[in-house]
């Protein structure tokens, strides 16, 4: 039995237990792979080409794009339409003051611009008060006062179409009257003085008598062909000051008005209460 056995043992050995892989051998394995995929890559293209990420395209025109152009489209519009309501404002302002003309001395357009024409000389005669405009190029520029004929000389332009008028001498334009004035010491506080009306008028040889506010009154002077010279006050002819000349009445009570600072206000008749409820003092010339 014990032979049996020991020729049993010999015919079947008991089977040896594998030997354990040690971590530094599957170690080393890993990177012997690793590196035979990278030979693999280097010697595919020379180097390891990177992944290729895959993107999404994005719409030319998404509901966001689309909102902003709308929006943007919305604020050039109404841009547009502020700039042509602000031209159209500008081109109305201008028609209605180049229409009405400047309302008070100071304000007037400068001397050396293009300014209304007067009367021409060679039809200033005895009888017809002539239209003479201080901002006519011929003196507009002269220095008068704190400025110039064509800014304060409403005055003087006023002596001077009554001047001519009653004598028929071409000597005194609005440009000599302005001299004469200033020579005489007729401005106050850089603005024609009323003294110029009468004691300046009386030294041209003229007569000058001051007015009540009458209507009565100053159709009877303008009937006796007598020019009344008007001092006037904010209203239709002016913000603050200023003169102008009565020259006609028709049958209605309506006067004709010489105003130096405005064309369109001298081509109308004005009723002549209207007239005298703006007027601060008035003097009748004759000779």
């Amino acid at each position: 039995m014990e032979n049996e056995s020991a020729l049993h043992l010999q015919e079947f050995p008991p089977e040896p237990f594998p030997e354990p892989r040690s971590f530094s051998m599957d170690r080393a394995c890993s990177q012997a792979d690793g590196w035979q995929a990278f030979s693999r890559e280097r010697w595919a293209g020379g180097r390891r080409r990177p992944q290729r990420v895959q993107q999404h395209s994005r719409p030319l025109f998404g509901p966001r794009r689309r909102s902003r152009l709308v929006l943007a489209g919305f604020a050039i519009i109404i841009a547009l339409l502020g700039a042509l309501t602000l031209w159209l404002l500008g081109t109305a302002i201008g028609s209605a003051l180049a229409e009405s003309g400047p309302l008070e001395p100071a304000a007037q357009i400068a001397g050396n611009e293009e300014g209304p024409a007067s009367t021409a000389k060679a039809d200033w005669r005895k009888g017809t008060v002539p239209n003479l405009f201080q901002r006519d190029a011929q003196w507009a520029s002269i220095s008068y006062g704190d400025g110039t004929i064509g800014t304060h000389g409403c005055g003087p332009t006023c002596l001077a179409m009554a001047y001519i008028g009653l004598t028929g001498r071409t000597d005194k334009d609005p440009g000599a009257m302005a001299l004469f004035s200033q020579k005489n010491g007729y401005i106050d506080a850089g603005v024609t003085s009323w003294a110029l009306m009468g004691e300046g008028a009386r030294l041209l040889g003229l007569r000058s008598q001051e007015l009540a506010a009458s209507a009565d009154a100053v159709l009877s002077e303008l009937a006796e062909g007598h020019p009344v010279i008007c001092s006037v006050g904010p209203g239709d002819f002016t913000t603050d000051g200023h003169f102008i000349v009565l020259t006609a009445a028709d049958t209605a009570g309506n006067v004709t008005v010489n105003d130096p600072n405005s064309i369109e206000r001298s081509q109308r008749t004005w009723d002549i209460q209207r007239i005298l409820d703006q007027c601060r003092n008035l003097w009748a010339l004759s000779v």
